[in-house]
């Protein structure tokens, strides 16, 4: 197998499984533990509110010096609007891995 396949493959598996925790967590993360080469898994909000953040840190920048180029005249706005979906964003993420935690933690304590 390719390098190229192999990372496409890790990528799929690892959004398949990701995007099956977010649409129905309990069956997934049942199945998540019952495999252990997939557990670590449990950490993918984590890993996607870094990603998450580190985009936003970035689009915000380069938002606010595109703003004074351009002249923006209300970058204020702007921003508190970035900033509601970046905390809403946040929010949402720490739940999700409090829920996936949790689950992680009742399956695995039930199968062991």
């Amino acid at each position: 197998m390719s390098k190229k396949t192999a990372l496409l493959s890790v990528g799929y598996w690892f959004s398949a499984i990701t995007l099956g925790m977010l649409l129905h967590p309990y069956k997934s993360v049942r199945d998540v533990v019952r495999q252990p080469h997939l557990r670590v898994l449990v950490w993918a909000p984590i890993v996607w509110g870094v990603i998450f953040w580190l985009m936003a840190v970035g689009l915000i920048l380069i938002g606010r010096l595109v703003a004074e180029i351009i002249g923006f005249v209300y970058p204020h706005l702007l921003y508190k609007g970035l900033e509601g979906v970046f905390w809403w964003a946040v929010w949402f993420l720490i739940l999700w891995q409090g829920l996936v935690g949790y689950l992680f933690f009742r399956f695995k304590k039930a199968l062991s």
